[in-house]
């Protein structure tokens, strides 16, 4: 399964990040996995269903699987028996160490701790301090939790003892990587996301689910939690060959109105690293200054990055000028990594273009994210077009499905299903999303209501294939790469990571 998360803009292409492995999922003999779209085993008659969830508290996997938990558990009551556990290892010494450091181990403890003197309130505490970014003291005096017993706890050997069991139990049944869920006694392998994870706890409670089960909260999303298989962390420094600490000024010309200015952030966040003493200067494209430097720059996308001309004096302008094109008396950033306003393209009014590759998870996980969004009375009543438009990218003027032909035939019949029967093409994205690469793609045809036959025989027409390369030379025009992303009025790429994301931006369309 391929991994689609969306790439950092600029240092990536530099290759200056590394990632770091937090763990490897290997076969759990004595938690055997289920196969992939597998239910759960049944919870024992008249019980609970039972779920741990095994993380490292620094992994930047495992912190939204702990949120994922935290947003399910409440909606089973006296059902779901669920419980976090570390993952730590031993030194030859003897000693505790966990993979992130001893600032890790020492948050583990207080998690374990935690979770030991006041279990109805851990995983509340342990969403609270990794997003709030306060001390633990403080997090447990907001949750009228005795900040004294914890620190007991960690001091007296008690949360050692806490996690050598977690050890112990981790290195039996042979779970590495954060996270890992086991789900009464099974492997759990659908998606880290509020969602699924709810849909495979109501599975596992068969007859005996809450009523809750018959229709999932919008609350849930397909999205809001991580990858799934590995953890990963980004170091946080550079080469320091490529880090230039004397001072710098940079021009961003942007737009306030954008819905979505994530990517920016991004990018100056990137520059940073590079430039530590860098000042950011911030000009609205629609003001008398801004209105200027987009006439003098040429500037036809947003946002636009203005480096002084003297950049190439910098010990690192080597390694960034394939990146940089200098215009008049400034370097401007390539708008094909860093922009995403398309200042020179005709304004299509409450469309919404959503491009996505059909064999990739993640992708079809938003996708129904979109579905369920637009199925709300707030967004039904803004009136947006909706376009679907599963695409590949073009390099060097060829298609190039990433998944190959089999994922090129899906996207044929997923504009045969538009062509043929529109009212069903969820149905069928619904049904496909169990499973995205299926090459059994006839049976959930046929769960959707359709026939296989005539949708086979649009597919391999003409016009399937017309709008398959209409819709990848449209994305090529937008420079997308991504295995997901939006387009809204013809103008701004839009890259939303959950359904709360998306619902925010969603909002903001038109304002």
């Amino acid at each position: 399964m391929r991994q689609t998360r969306r790439l950092l803009p600029w240092l990536v292409f530099l290759g200056l990040l590394t990632v770091w492995g937090c763990g490897e999922k290997t076969k759990n003999p004595a938690a055997a996995p289920a196969a992939p779209g597998a239910a759960a085993k049944p919870a024992p008659s008249g019980g609970a269903a039972s779920l741990t969830l095994y993380v490292m508290s620094d992994c930047p996997f495992g912190i939204p699987a702990e949120k994922v938990l935290a947003k399910v558990a409440p909606y089973f009551p006296g059902q779901l028996a669920a419980r976090l556990a570390f993952i730590v290892n031993q030194e030859p010494n003897g000693a505790l160490h966990s993979l992130h450091g001893d600032k890790e181990l020492q948050k583990d403890m207080v998690h374990a701790c935690v979770g030991q003197i006041a279990p109805a309130k851990q995983l509340e505490f342990v969403v609270r301090q990794n997003e709030s970014g306060k001390d633990w003291p403080a997090v447990a005096k907001d949750l009228a939790i005795d900040g004294a017993e914890i620190e007991k706890c960690v001091k007296d050997g008690a949360a050692e003892k806490l996690l050598r069991a977690d050890l112990a139990e981790t290195t039996k049944l042979n779970v590495t990587a954060s996270p890992t869920i086991i789900l009464n006694e099974q492997t759990y392998q659908g998606g880290v996301n509020s969602r699924e994870l709810f849909d495979a706890v109501c599975a596992a409670l068969g007859p005996k689910k809450p009523a809750v089960c018959a229709a999932a909260p919008d609350t849930l999303s397909r999205t809001d939690g991580s990858a799934s298989g590995s953890c990963g962390k980004r170091a946080n420094t550079v080469p320091p060959e490529l880090v230039d600490d004397t001072p710098v000024t940079q021009t961003v010309v942007y737009s306030e109105s954008a819905l979505d200015k994530s990517r920016m952030e991004m990018v100056l966040a990137q520059n940073k690293q590079l430039y530590p003493n860098i000042k950011i200067v911030k000009v609205e494209f629609s003001t008398p200054e801004g209105r200027k430097l987009v006439e003098k720059y040429h500037i036809d996308r947003l946002p636009a990055y203005l480096f002084p001309g003297d950049l190439q004096a910098r010990k690192n302008f080597q390694v960034l000028s394939a990146h940089l094109t200098k215009v008049d008396d400034a370097y401007l950033l390539n708008p094909r990594i860093a922009a995403n306003i398309f200042l020179d393209r005709p304004l299509a009014a409450k469309t919404l273009d959503v491009f996505f590759t059909p064999y990739s998870p993640r992708a079809m996980r938003m996708l129904l994210d979109v579905h369920d969004v637009l199925e709300l009375p707030e967004f039904k009543g803004l009136g947006l077009q909706v376009r679907l438009r599963p695409y590949a990218p073009v390099e060097n003027g060829q298609i190039a499905a990433p998944g190959g032909p089999p994922e090129l035939e899906e996207m044929l019949r997923v504009i045969a299903v538009l062509d043929l029967q529109p009212r069903k093409i969820w149905d069928y994205l619904k049904a496909r999303g169990e499973n995205p690469a299926s090459t059994w793609w006839e049976d959930y045809a046929s769960k959707a209501g359709l026939d296989p036959a005539a949708l086979k025989k649009a597919a391999l027409g003409d016009k399937a294939a017309k709008e398959v390369a209409d819709n990848s030379n449209l994305a090529a025009e937008f420079s997308l790469a991504d295995d997901f992303a939006l387009v809204v009025d013809n103008r701004e790429i839009i890259r939303p990571e959950s359904k709360d994301d998306l619902k925010a931006m969603l909002k903001n369309i038109g304002k």
